[in-house]
């Protein structure tokens, strides 16, 4: 067979497996334990989260590890939705675990908005400028199409949402983009960006949401107080 679908998941490279296969068997110990092995593998993990920092360009802010990008998504959505009396925009070509999201928040009494595409599948700069007004606090916008491969110009986006007020956030689903192309989250004005796993020749079920310093997200799940309460439940 001749696969050709690497947009919907790729097949996990060897360096992975023999990375997955060692921390199953020999390094197997809960990162939030309080003994030595524990320590050891939390300091790991805290470098595996330094790595994704660099190659986002980031120079501050944290990334949180979720069971993939869906929960991310959700994690970036509902966490930054605090202010019922503000606007959060979307774009209508985002992937449903973003747009049902932003239909679940807009159900739940939240002022939600989503932004038309152009013919070329990206958002409509101009729909974009007339909708965002002094009560936006949230826009949502994917970096690369998972069907149609449209490539939003995130950085001219951000451009546009400043013109009329900096401190909104802006959400970047990066799934399809994250290490097919340059990515700089600092440059790029990018607040809160997903990535996955499974898209990039890793695992199913681990993802990842950088977050800025400037972003302040609440927990959307409660437990043990892992991810500094954020994302909380034994590491991956």
């Amino acid at each position: 067979m001749i696969y050709l679908d690497n947009a919907a998941t790729t097949k996990s490279c060897d360096e992975c497996l023999d990375i997955l296969l060692k921390y199953s068997k020999e390094t197997y110990y809960n990162a939030s334990a309080m003994y030595k092995q524990g320590n050891n593998l939390h300091k790991e993990i805290e470098q595996a989260k330094a790595n994704i920092l660099k190659t986002l360009g980031a120079t501050n802010g944290k990334i949180y590890f979720t069971s993939g990008a869906t929960e991310a998504n959700n994690l970036a959505i509902f966490g930054s939705s605090s202010f019922k009396q503000k606007k959060y925009l979307f774009s209508m070509g985002e992937h449903p675990s973003v747009y049902n999201t932003a239909v679940a928040l807009k159900n739940s009494g939240y002022n939600v908005d989503f932004i038309p595409l152009n013919a070329n599948g990206e958002i409509d700069i101009n729909a974009l400028k007339q909708m965002l007004t002094k009560d936006v606090c949230f826009v949502s916008v994917m970096l690369v199409n998972n069907e149609t491969g449209a490539i939003n110009d995130i950085k001219k986006i951000r451009e546009v949402i400043n013109s009329i007020d900096k401190n909104i956030k802006l959400h970047v689903d990066g799934v399809q983009g994250f290490c097919k192309i340059p990515v700089n989250v600092n440059a790029m004005g990018i607040d809160l960006f997903t990535i996955s796993g499974h898209k990039i020749y890793g695992p199913k079920g681990i993802g990842a949401l950088y977050v800025s310093s400037r972003c302040n997200i609440k927990a959307t799940t409660y437990g043990g107080g892992q991810e500094e309460g954020i994302r909380p439940g034994t590491y991956n």
